[in-house]
């Protein structure tokens, strides 16, 4: 089990797969992943908050579909959930190219069309023959044949009421797929706090880091880029002194 660095592990922590969502959810979130490390792994970082007609909840907004493939969500929980559920059935643990990643996730948007008033926004992350891939889909009941987007030039993507934002800060940043890994951590982090000024978009938050075939997970990290954003929290520069030491407590943190 993954636990965000910033969320205490209650009972209450729920996943929305697991159960049959009554109210429509929009994309009130943000989600972000980022290329980093001379194009060697990938940031992933994602609010927690699910916003319903009737209030909010908690849970997870990213999930593995894949060994090397991962998708983060954004609108309509039903939607969403069941593409995640579908693409989950339909990918087997063989290599996969993007293209056979990006055929699945037409076919799965397609088992479950949005209905009305639902949108729904997918980002997908992964690696193919070792290299990183990042591309997002869209669709809602007027456009059910998903929209597409490769931003692999770019680097990184964003989804969510506070995408807008997040892409924004991540350029301003001037975040390329060669910049290091911990950088990638602080900008991609500063990029989904300042979005939380969005409609919707919770303070808790999920950092996690991905490399072919691997997950790695850095207890605590986010909590310490946002107390150095807390204190730092203007653009840049690069607090690069902070930074280092805050490397020094992580094995495989890279800062070069």
């Amino acid at each position: 089990m993954w636990f965000p660095d910033e969320v205490d592990r209650q009972n209450d922590w729920d996943d929305p797969l697991k159960h049959e969502v009554q109210y429509d959810t929009q994309a009130v979130t943000t989600c972000l992943a980022a290329v980093c490390t001379r194009s060697t792994a990938i940031v992933a970082v994602t609010d927690t908050k699910f916003s319903f007609g009737t209030g909010s909840s908690e849970g997870w907004k990213l999930h593995s579909i894949h060994r090397d493939w991962h998708v983060l969500y954004a609108g309509s929980v039903s939607p969403c959930a069941e593409a995640v559920l579908a693409l989950q059935a339909e990918l087997d643990h063989k290599p996969k190219t993007v293209q056979q990643v990006r055929t699945a996730l037409v076919a799965a948007c397609h088992s479950w069309p949005c209905q009305e008033q639902e949108r729904r926004s997918l980002l997908v992350i992964g690696f193919e023959n070792r290299r990183p891939r990042i591309f997002t889909a869209y669709d809602d009941k007027m456009h059910q044949n998903p929209h597409v987007v490769s931003h692999l030039a770019r680097g990184y993507a964003a989804i969510g009421s506070g995408a807008a934002i997040a892409l924004h800060i991540l350029a301003s940043y001037e975040q390329t797929p060669d910049t290091p890994l911990l950088q990638t951590a602080y900008t991609s982090c500063a990029a989904k706090f300042f979005s939380e000024s969005a409609d919707g978009v919770g303070s808790r938050t999920y950092l996690c880091v991905f490399k072919p075939g691997e997950l790695c997970h850095f207890t605590g990290l986010a909590a310490r880029l946002r107390r150095l954003w807390r204190t730092r929290g203007q653009l840049p520069p690069i607090p690069h002194a902070k930074l280092t030491e805050i490397a020094k407590r992580y094995e495989g943190l890279d800062i070069a």
